[in-house]
Parts: structure tokens; sequence; C-alpha cells
């Protein structure tokens, strides 16, 4: 298994959806999800942005 590096503060991620437009059929699912990333990065990495 290949690991990527580890996340520091100021690094980006994406998000994908791959053959379905989560944010228009799934919109709350994927809002929800969204904030839990956003919950981890800032739990993780104090001021961090994330959109």
């Amino acid at each position: 298994m290949i690991k990527p590096e580890r996340l520091l503060p100021g690094d980006k991620i994406g998000i994908i959806t791959p053959s379905t437009p989560a944010p228009v059929m799934f919109k709350e699912r994927y809002e929800r999800g969204i904030s839990v990333l956003e919950d981890l990065i800032w739990s993780n990495f104090g001021n961090a942005t994330a959109k």
C-alpha cells in the first residue's frame, strides 16, 4: 500500500464525486460530509480554512 504524506497546515484537499453530482442529488449528505471534514481539519490544524 502506498500512503500519501501527512497533511500539513495550509495543505489543500479536494473532494470528488465520480459520476454522480452529489452536491445536487444528495445536498444534505454532501453538506454534512463537508462539515465533518471541516471539524476534523479544525481539530487537527487549528485555524485552517476548508472549502
